[in-house]
Protein backbone atom coordinates (compact mmCIF):
# COMPACT_ATOMS: atom_id res chain seq x y z
CA UNK A 1 0.00 0.00 0.00
CA UNK A 2 0.99 3.36 -0.17
CA UNK A 3 -0.58 6.50 0.85
CA UNK A 4 -0.12 10.34 -0.66
CA UNK A 5 -2.07 13.21 -0.90
CA UNK A 6 -4.34 13.53 -3.59
CA UNK A 7 -2.14 16.86 -4.33
CA UNK A 8 1.35 15.25 -4.43
CA UNK A 9 2.71 13.95 -7.36
CA UNK A 10 6.16 12.78 -9.29
CA UNK A 11 5.36 15.18 -12.13
CA UNK A 12 4.15 17.70 -9.63
CA UNK A 13 7.33 17.96 -7.50
CA UNK A 14 9.68 17.91 -11.28
CA UNK A 15 7.72 20.54 -12.46
CA UNK A 16 8.65 22.66 -8.95
CA UNK A 17 12.31 21.92 -9.72
CA UNK A 18 12.22 22.98 -12.91
CA UNK A 19 11.21 26.44 -12.46
CA UNK A 20 13.05 27.26 -9.33
CA UNK A 21 16.17 25.57 -11.24
CA UNK A 22 15.23 27.33 -14.42
CA UNK A 23 15.65 23.56 -16.31
CA UNK A 24 14.08 23.14 -19.74
CA UNK A 25 10.82 20.54 -19.84
CA UNK A 26 12.90 18.71 -22.63
CA UNK A 27 15.88 18.34 -20.95
CA UNK A 28 14.15 15.93 -18.32
CA UNK A 29 14.20 11.97 -18.66
CA UNK A 30 12.18 9.29 -16.06
CA UNK A 31 11.89 5.92 -15.72
CA UNK A 32 8.91 4.64 -13.91
CA UNK A 33 7.46 0.63 -12.84
CA UNK A 34 4.40 1.61 -11.70
CA UNK A 35 1.11 3.56 -11.91
CA UNK A 36 1.96 6.25 -10.02
CA UNK A 37 4.86 6.85 -12.59
CA UNK A 38 1.87 7.12 -15.62
CA UNK A 39 1.80 11.26 -15.49
CA UNK A 40 5.30 11.50 -15.13
CA UNK A 41 6.18 9.85 -18.17
CA UNK A 42 3.94 11.14 -20.43
CA UNK A 43 5.31 14.22 -19.47
CA UNK A 44 8.85 13.86 -18.94
CA UNK A 45 10.56 11.89 -21.73
CA UNK A 46 9.48 8.62 -20.09
CA UNK A 47 10.67 5.36 -20.10
CA UNK A 48 9.59 2.50 -18.68
CA UNK A 49 11.34 -0.90 -16.76
CA UNK A 50 11.08 -3.96 -18.97
CA UNK A 51 8.87 -5.87 -15.58
CA UNK A 52 6.91 -2.74 -15.35
CA UNK A 53 2.67 -2.71 -14.42
CA UNK A 54 1.05 -3.55 -17.63
CA UNK A 55 -0.85 0.24 -17.33
CA UNK A 56 2.93 1.86 -18.56
CA UNK A 57 2.77 -0.55 -21.39
CA UNK A 58 0.46 0.67 -23.39
CA UNK A 59 2.04 4.39 -22.39
CA UNK A 60 5.31 4.11 -23.80
CA UNK A 61 7.26 1.46 -25.86
CA UNK A 62 10.18 3.02 -25.00
CA UNK A 63 12.07 0.35 -22.41
CA UNK A 64 15.16 0.37 -20.69
CA UNK A 65 17.17 -1.80 -17.97
CA UNK A 66 18.56 0.78 -15.25
CA UNK A 67 19.06 4.40 -14.83
CA UNK A 68 22.43 3.98 -15.46
CA UNK A 69 21.49 2.47 -19.68
CA UNK A 70 19.59 5.81 -19.67
CA UNK A 71 22.23 8.04 -18.54
CA UNK A 72 24.94 6.69 -21.45
CA UNK A 73 21.79 6.49 -24.02
CA UNK A 74 21.23 10.50 -23.47
CA UNK A 75 24.53 11.30 -23.24
CA UNK A 76 25.80 10.25 -26.37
Amino acid sequence: MEVVSNKASKSFMIEKILEKEKILKKNVFTIGDGINDIDMIKKYNGYRVENSCEELNSITNRVIDNVSDLISRISK
